[in-house]
């Protein structure tokens, strides 16, 4: 009975080595974490997370549980972004907009075409989906990360308002007079632009 594990990891390293489901080198996520398969033996298989651990998994975890190989067929990989934008902003060019950032970002392929979808609307903004693949060899943490620098740049320059997060501060316990000068001193529609309101206490 001790010995099952031995072998059920001894026969799916032999599995693994014929059906070949991972290569070294190959980008892998497994266990709940995702890195670059190091080395496969015949017990376990060595995988080198990005933040540099090497985690020694048994083979038998790996034809058990659910293995993502985001390299099985090639080295590309689709990266994804959710972009909000103001009502003001028309649907259409925004589309516009995204889709001609997404063609200039290095490492992005044209063939799939970057591809950009309006996912819906939510309260005082507009949401949109960005979506392209990387180029053979890419490398696909720097193509986001260009992407969303190119996209942030982008909507500023074609002054397409990303909406700000809204938030509602309530002052209470005021007096009449305290609350007459807070509304003088950083004036009544400014306060109110900005979602504050200054209320008297209670009963005065």
């Amino acid at each position: 009975i001790g010995l099952q594990d031995v072998v059920r990891n001894f026969v799916s390293g032999l599995i693994l080595m014929f059906e070949r489901p991972i290569q070294r080198g190959d980008t892998v996520e497994v266990a709940g974490m995702e890195g670059t398969v190091r080395e496969i033996g015949l017990r376990a298989t060595i995988v080198t997370t990005f933040d540099g651990a090497d985690v020694v998994v048994p083979n038998g975890m790996l034809l058990a549980d659910k293995l993502v190989n985001w390299t099985l067929n090639g080295t590309r990989r689709r990266v994804t972004m959710n972009v909000n934008t103001g009502f003001d902003a028309a649907p259409q060019r925004t589309i516009d907009v995204l889709l001609e950032i997404a063609r200039t970002v290095n490492g992005v392929a044209l063939s799939p075409a970057p591809a950009v979808i309006m996912t819906g609307m939510a309260p005082g903004e507009l949401l949109f989906n960005v979506r392209v693949w990387t180029t053979d060899f890419a490398d696909w943490v720097a193509v986001r990360t260009e992407l969303t620098m190119k996209i942030r740049d982008g909507l500023a320059a074609a002054g397409i308002e990303v909406p700000k997060p809204q938030r509602e501060l309530i002052v209470r316990g005021l007096t009449p007079q305290a609350a007459q000068q807070l509304g003088q001193a950083a004036g009544d529609a400014h306060l109110l632009d900005r979602g504050i309101a200054a209320l008297p206490a209670p009963g005065s």
